[in-house]
């Protein structure tokens, strides 16, 4: 679809010979620094569950003027296993921007419809996002620009700010916290365990291929019983102290794993990470804000976004957001 007055852009998925434009588009344009071969490899293509599904658009010049990105993901919704597809956040050219939002000219709106198109076509079961709050607003009032609706959802952040060593709590007393740069074997059990306990009705099956790709580059703490070992849960913390991914083996150990995360990056953690955490934060989820309550940590402004489309009419109200268990990685 084309508006008056607009440029022509073809939104397609990608083909092998469009990453030098794609590179350009994130290098020159949008400056997001250059993406090489080995790291589009290791991104989106040598990844769990398949490689990804890439939304380009492309302009009447031949240049990539819009890029987006769908990794497929397992998902449990009740007792059984969906294929669904997480979509990154857009990368846009400059050229394309202050065009109204709620336009189907929009490039991100473009680019939605044509990712529901090729996730419907591809089989996949679902789309969900983490997208800026901004977009959440389009997302629910897509029906009225000619997209399918997302359900979205809105969660609160938590902080508490990393100001000195002797106000962190004692090392944990039933538990043992080590940091890991691997997930292993063990950690399917622990997500059969949290799957049962918690219970999890709907959410990304945490296996340890998932965990390795997802969360690469994080300090990763593992928690084990003091008691026999027993491995009861991990926290990934990005560099900057935002919890990307958490999971308990049941509810038991939450207080705990808190208490212990908040310990170790405020006085076990090498000073590499030290001097870029200044703060810790929690998505402030259901599961977690009894105990967030419980601790120094204060909700600050930022606000956590979350977006799903159903793509198998049927699993509508399997897919409610208040259904999935959510941390920021999805």
């Amino acid at each position: 679809m084309r508006m008056f007055g607009q440029p022509r852009i073809e939104f397609r998925e990608h083909r092998p010979d469009d990453l030098p434009g794609i590179r350009a588009l994130w290098r020159d344009d949008a400056q997001w620094g250059d993406v090489t071969p080995e790291m589009w490899q290791r991104w989106y293509v040598d990844i769990p569950n398949g490689p990804a599904v890439i939304v380009v658009g492309e302009d009447a010049e031949g240049r990539i003027v819009a890029q987006t990105a769908m990794t497929p993901q397992r998902l449990v919704v009740d007792d059984q296993e969906r294929l669904a597809l997480l979509v990154a956040a857009p990368i846009v050219s400059r050229r394309l921007q202050g065009l109204s939002s709620l336009s189907v000219a929009h490039p991100v709106v473009r680019m939605l419809m044509t990712c529901n198109k090729l996730g419907s076509e591809k089989g996949f079961a679902a789309l969900y996002a983490m997208p800026r709050q901004t977009w959440l607003q389009l997302l629910k009032l897509a029906p009225l620009i000619g997209v399918a609706q997302f359900y979205g959802e809105k969660f609160n952040c938590s902080e508490l700010k990393l100001n000195q060593q002797a106000s962190a709590p004692p090392p944990p007393s039933r538990l043992k916290v080590v940091a890991i740069e691997q997930f292993g074997p063990q950690y399917q059990e622990l997500w059969d365990a949290a799957r049962r306990n918690l219970p999890i009705e709907c959410g990304v099956v945490r296996e340890p291929a998932y965990l390795n790709y997802r969360n690469g580059g994080h300090l990763c703490l593992e928690m084990r019983s003091g008691a026999d070992d027993q491995l009861v849960g991990y926290v990934a913390v990005r560099k900057d102290g935002q919890v990307m991914d958490m999971l308990p083996r049941d509810r038991s150990w939450l207080a705990d794993i808190l208490s212990a995360t908040w310990w170790y990056v405020a006085c076990e953690a090498d000073d590499a990470w030290k001097s870029k955490m200044h703060s810790l934060r929690f998505m402030r989820t259901p599961l977690l804000s009894e105990h967030l309550d419980r601790m120094p940590f204060k909700t600050i402004r930022f606000r956590f976004a979350f977006a799903c489309r159903p793509l198998e009419h049927r699993l509508t109200q399997s897919l409610d957001p208040s259904r999935w268990y959510l941390t920021p990685n999805g």
